[in-house]
């Protein structure tokens, strides 16, 4: 059973704060992108850059969140590309440019 905890956010801003600066470079459960608009979560995405999720994890995390109340029903849930970012690190391209602006921690 997954409890993913409190949720940190930020903007993301190059060379000075990344999501591995909200949890202060500790272990995180879950980072990605969420846009809120009038208090309602709009889109997320398990895109992070360097962090991967694995699906059961992204699928843990929003039934999670929907097991505390939480209405992601106007929400856009973008799909996971673990296996294109993981070829992509394996011929030495990297994660590629993403912009997280969200990280969970335990």
């Amino acid at each position: 059973q997954y409890i993913f905890g409190k949720m940190y956010c930020a903007q993301k801003v190059s060379g000075t704060l990344h999501h591995s600066s909200l949890s202060r470079g500790h272990a995180c459960r879950f980072a990605g992108s969420v846009v809120v608009e009038d208090g309602a979560i709009t889109r997320l995405s398990p895109h992070s850059g360097h962090y991967i999720p694995t699906q059961e994890e992204y699928d843990a995390l929003q039934r999670d969140w929907r097991d505390q109340g939480l209405d992601l029903s106007r929400a856009e849930i973008r799909g996971l590309v673990k296996e294109q970012k993981l070829a992509a690190a394996a011929r030495g391209g990297g994660a590629g440019r993403a912009s997280p602006d969200a990280v969970v921690r335990g």
